[in-house]
């Protein structure tokens, strides 16, 4: 296991192209999430993902969100929605997971196979960030703990809480230190099947306002649909 301390805000760029070959290759990695220290894999790898499960003793019927470089690369793995760009548009600086129908000719079945549905995440932070752009095609995203106990924000707590199962066989290949990183709230879920919008998980902006706004949003959305519509006939 190799730790390397990273800068947050201006990351390496060698640095971070050595982490997505690893990925690549099957390896495991820790990086600075956009809320907490973050386990990423290559989604794609049967073996990877195997690894992640036991390194986080997580039940396997527990789905792994995926980070993707840019929203639209959404459209090649689940069913793309453009109510997706007309959230993100109007909260800029929340991060959200939107969930979709999965792509089943494309998505493997090993992933998420209980899951109609995957959830995709475009990161905020230059590490990930960069990281994606590196690693086209998508990669599991999940807290640095074991299942159920708290988050990690600093590399210290994070040891701290592996001691037991790193140092046997499952253990990451590359650990990207940043320091400890600012508390918040993880990403907020919103699903969207169809033309029905679900707020699955609270971020830092309430449910009950966010789930205002994005009727609002879905409401001139189909208006604009209708009118073009309209227009055409």
């Amino acid at each position: 296991m190799k730790i390397i301390k990273i800068n947050y805000e201006n990351p390496d760029l060698h640095v971070i192209k050595k982490v997505a070959d690893a990925i690549e290759r099957g390896k495991i990695a820790i990086v600075p999430g956009d809320a907490v220290y973050t386990i990423v894999a290559d989604a794609f790898s049967s073996e990877a993902i195997k690894k992640v499960y036991k390194m986080k003793r997580r039940e396997k019927n527990k789905a792994f969100n995926l980070g993707l470089y840019c929203l639209k690369d959404i459209a090649k793995y689940g069913k793309f929605n453009p109510l997706i760009y007309k959230i993100a548009k109007k909260f800029p600086k929340e991060p959200f997971t939107f969930a979709v129908s999965r792509n089943k000719e494309i998505v493997p079945n090993f992933l998420n196979p209980d899951y109609q549905t995957l959830g995709f995440r475009v990161p905020f932070n230059k590490v990930t960030s960069t990281l994606s752009k590196f690693h086209r095609t998508p990669v599991i995203g999940t807290s640095a703990n074991i299942s159920e106990l708290k988050d990690t924000y600093s590399i210290k707590e994070l040891m701290e809480y592996f001691r037991g199962v790193f140092g046997y066989e499952i253990k990451p290949d590359i650990v990207l230190d940043a320091g400890k990183l600012p508390t918040r709230r993880p990403s907020t879920v919103v699903e969207i099947i169809n033309s029905k919008v679900k707020v699955i998980r609270e971020g830092e902006i309430k449910s009950s306002f966010l789930e205002k706004e994005i009727i609002k949003l879905n409401k001139d959305f189909k208006n604009k649909l209708d009118k073009n519509e309209s227009v055409r006939y």
